[in-house]
């Protein structure tokens, strides 16, 4: 439950920032755990690319839900 006066995050926002952190977590075991530098920064320049959009998305749900930004 969110304090008083804050509200919480929708469900969707919630979901996509947990796929973004699994994302970069996988780009970096693959860079440096694993030292394959190439599929890393592949995955980096995917990331770099994706993330916009899902930004783009969070902040349609939030302006849906009445979030002033």
């Amino acid at each position: 439950m969110a304090p008083p006066g804050i509200r919480a995050a929708p469900s969707g926002v919630l979901e996509a920032a947990s796929l973004i952190r699994d994302f970069n977590v996988y780009a970096y075991r693959q860079a440096f755990a694993s030292s394959q530098y190439g599929p890393g920064a592949a995955i980096g320049v995917v990331a770099l690319l994706v993330l916009p959009a899902v930004t783009l998305v969070c902040l349609r749900l939030l302006r849906r839900q009445g979030e002033e930004l």
